[in-house]
This record gives structure tokens, sequence and C-alpha cells, in this order.
């Protein structure tokens, strides 16, 4: 019996500047701060299926792992990364959530792992969101993860 051969599969990508933390969108889905998160999905969601496309990948298998790492100037009166950048935690659920919403990953429920960051970078122009998204298939293409 033939060994079945698993290979890690990998989309990566940038973004370029600053992205909208996730923000709750429940009842307060029409303040300018829901608003502004709502149209921010929009343009990560065409960004990131872009990324796969090019990749030449329809849907990362389940389970996946995500990685982000964003890249954030200080402010120049303070020297410290500015707060109004989000929490590392809330940038990552972004990401996720506009891969989710544009079809890239399954839901993620099926996300076994999460490695969110934020780094200090020299100047406002290299700011932005490096993100990876990886999986395991078999040789033969399906999810080496699904048989129990």
């Amino acid at each position: 019996m033939a060994a079945n051969r698993r290979a890690v599969r990998a989309v990566v990508g940038w973004i370029d500047g600053r992205i909208v933390p996730h923000v709750r969108v429940g009842r307060e889905r029409w303040t300018p701060r829901a608003k502004r998160y709502r149209a921010d999905q929009d343009r990560l969601e065409v960004l990131l299926r872009e990324a796969f496309d090019r990749a030449g990948v329809q849907q990362a298998g389940a389970p996946w792992a995500l990685r982000v790492w964003a890249n954030f100037a200080p402010a120049k009166s303070t020297g410290q990364i500015p707060k109004t950048c989000g929490d590392v935690d809330n940038l990552a659920k972004s990401v996720a959530d506009a891969l989710q919403r544009s079809g890239c990953t399954p839901d993620d429920c099926h996300m076994h792992k999460l490695e969110a960051r934020k780094l200090r970078v020299p100047t406002r122009d290299q700011e932005g969101i490096e993100w990876a998204v990886y999986w395991i298939e078999d040789e033969g293409g399906s999810d080496a993860f699904s048989r129990a």
C-alpha cells in the first residue's frame, strides 16, 4: 500500500496601507465606524480574491491557518504605534472575515492556527498588512485532515 504524500499549500499577499480593524456590527451597523469597516471589508474581499485567483486556488482546504503581520509606522509626536491602528486581534479578524466572505477559505471555525503581530516600520509609505493562508493537502488534492 502506497503512503499518501502531504503537501503544505499557501497563498501569500500584501495589502497596502492600513485596514479598518474588526468592529461588531449589530445594532450599530449604521454608525460611521461600522460603515467604514464594511466598506473596507469590500476592498479586502476583492484584494484577497485576486490573490487566490493569481495563485490558481479557488478555496483553501480545511483546516487552515492564518498569519497576519500588521506593519505600522510610529507617530512622530510620541514615537509609538498609534492606538487608532487597532488591536492586533481585531486586525486579524478583519482579514479572516474578508477571506471567508470572499469564498477564499471555509468558515473560520475551521481555522486551527492564527498568528498575528504588529510590527514597526520606519515610514507611513511602508505600512501594510502581510498575510498568508496555509493548509495541508494529500498528493491527490484532497484535504489531509478530512479523514478521521
